[in-house]
């Protein structure tokens, strides 16, 4: 069992493969041509960063300090109203596919959720036959928690969308889009 899945060269190779391109770049760029933002930091998080509880008010703060009155943040959190994990299942999830490491059978198994956190496994069998598993805690927090962390944080105009397309937040809305900006500090 892999702590950090990236350091097993077969699963970098895939990493491009299973994060194209997609709604999400687009709304970024289109979000850094409304506001003609003149620095952009991307500070991707699909590590799970933001989530984990032991450094998430400090992340918060550091990009507070880090921008200007005005600035603004946008990222994306699974919503947890949707209950995404309970479809983690092997039956659910179990696909094949070819890859540039060759044959892969692949599967999630959730291994343990409650109060805002899940764990589960991420099976990837390769033509040798090595699974190579490993292991991701992600903490969900809801679309008011995450509005009070902000404005806790320093920024105001919050902006929660359920979707890259400016969907409303609903139950059922598998992403929490948000979008703050930075306030003057008076």
């Amino acid at each position: 069992m892999a702590e950090d899945p990236y350091r097993d060269e077969r699963l970098v190779q895939l990493y491009d493969l299973d994060n194209a391109a997609g709604d999400d770049h687009e709304y970024y760029r289109a979000l850094a041509d409304e506001i003609e933002a003149k620095r952009i930091l991307d500070f991707g998080c699909g590590t799970g960063l933001l989530t984990r509880p032991e450094v998430y008010p400090s992340v918060l703060g550091s990009l507070s300090g880090a921008l200007r009155p005005g600035g603004v943040i946008s990222f994306e959190s699974r919503n947890p109203a949707a209950r995404a994990w309970e479809q983690w299942t092997r039956e659910a999830t179990y696909s094949e596919r070819d890859t540039p490491a060759g044959h892969l059978r692949e599967w999630l198994e959730v291994t343990e959720s409650g109060q805002g956190r899940v764990v589960f496994d991420a099976h990837n069998v390769f033509p040798d036959g090595s699974d190579a598993v490993y292991t991701t805690v992600l903490y969900f927090r809801t679309s008011d928690e995450i509005t009070a962390d902000l404005e806790e944080a320093g920024f105001g105009d919050i902006a929660v969308h359920g979707g890259w397309h400016d969907e409303p937040p609903l139950d059922d809305s598998r992403l929490l889009v948000f979008q703050a900006t930075k306030l003057s500090r008076g």
